[in-house]
C-alpha cells in the first residue's frame, strides 16, 4: 500500500502511528494523520497548513475539545485510497504529503475536517492552496541554478528576521547577493550593493511578509518567461517579475534610492536583446 509513497509521506504515516500509540489506539485516526502532516515540517502539506497559521500545538488543542471515537482500520485505509485517487487525477506517479492532505479533506464527516472548520477554515480554500503550491513547484523545476540560489538566499534573509515567508525585499537582496546572474549585473550597474539596499530597507517600517508575495513575484516572472519566449526562468525574469509589483517594499526601496523602475526594466530587456 505504501510502495508509491514519497519519503515525506512515509514519515507522515510514521508520525501518525506515534500519535495513535500515545492515545493507546490500535489504528490511526484522521486527526493523527493531520498532526503527522503538520509535524513532518517540510512537505507541501506542511507548508499549506503553515500558510493558514496552523501549528501542531494549535491543532492538538482544538482536537482535545472534541470527544474522540476509537479509530478504525478503515479510517486510515479510506484516506490512503483518497490520496491515491488524487495522485491519479493529478497524473503523479507517487503519493506525497499533498495527496494525503487532499485525501483527508475528502472525508467531510471526519473529526479532522470538523476541527479545521471549527478553526474557521474553508476546506475548499485549503484544497486550492495545495493545488497552487503544486503549480509553483512545477515552476521551480524551470528555475536556473542561479535563480534557485536567489530564492535560497531570499529565504535565508527572511529567516534572519524570524519571518515565515519571503518578502519582496528578501528577493531583492537575494538577487544582488547571488552575484553572477544577469539581475546582479544590472543592479550593480545601477550602483546598487547589498549593503546599500539593506540600509535603505531598514529605513522602512516592515510588515510581516505574506505567502502571496513570493507567489505573485514568481507568477510575474513566469509571465515574463512566456512573453519573452524562454524555456527557463532566470534571475533576470525574477527581477522583471519583482518590478511589476509597483506597491511592494522592494520597488519603494529602489525608487527611494533614486532609480527609475522603467529604466531598470529596459536595461534588462536590452541585455536580453528585447530592448526598444
Amino acid at each position: 500500500m505504501y510502495e508509491r509513497f514519497s519519503n515525506r509521506a512515509k514519515k507522515v504515516i510514521n508520525l501518525a502511528h506515534k500519535e495513535s500509540q500515545q492515545s493507546n489506539h490500535e489504528h490511526i485516526s484522521t486527526e493523527d494523520i493531520l498532526l503527522g502532516l503538520t509535524s513532518e515540517g517540510s512537505g507541501v502539506a506542511a507548508v499549506t497548513l503553515k500558510n493558514f497559521n496552523l501549528t501542531f500545538r494549535r491543532i492538538r488543542m482544538e482536537i482535545k475539545k472534541h470527544k474522540q471515537a476509537v479509530p478504525r482500520a478503515s479510517d486510515e485505509k479510506k484516506v490512503i485510497e483518497n490520496a491515491m485517487e488524487e495522485a491519479r487525477l493529478l497524473k503523479h506517479n507517487y503519493v506525497g504529503t499533498e495527496h494525503l492532505l487532499l485525501g483527508l479533506l475528502r472525508e467531510e464527516d471526519c473529526l479532522t475536517v470538523k476541527v479545521l472548520r471549527d478553526l474557521r477554515l474553508s476546506i475548499e480554500e485549503i484544497r486550492n492552496e495545495v493545488l497552487n503550491l503544486l503549480d509553483l513547484r512545477n515552476v521551480y523545476e524551470r528555475f536556473t541554478n542561479q535563480a534557485k540560489k536567489v530564492m535560497n538566499l531570499a529565504y535565508h534573509e527572511s529567516q534572519l528576521f524570524g519571518h515565515e515567508h519571503i518578502g519582496t525585499d528578501d528577493i531583492l537582496l537575494g538577487l544582488i547577493s547571488e552575484g553572477s546572474g544577469l539581475a546582479a549585473v544590472i543592479l550593480n550597474n545601477c550602483n546598487l550593493t547589498f549593503r546599500r539596499i539593506r540600509m535603505e530597507i531598514k529605513k522602512h517600517k516592515q510588515v510581516v511578509p505574506q505567502a502571496s508575495e513570493v507567489k505573485k513575484v514568481v507568477e510575474n516572472a513566469m509571465e515574463e518567461v512566456r512573453t519573452l519566449k524562454y524555456n527557463y526562468l532566470g534571475t533576470e525574469h525574477l527581477l522583471l517579475g519583482l518590478l511589476r509589483e509597483e506597491d511592494c517594499l522592494a520597488v519603494t526601496v529602489l525608487q527611494d534610492l533614486g532609480l527609475s523602475i522603467e529604466e531598470i526594466r529596459n536595461e534588462v530587456l536590452n541585455f536580453l536583446g528585447h530592448g526598444l
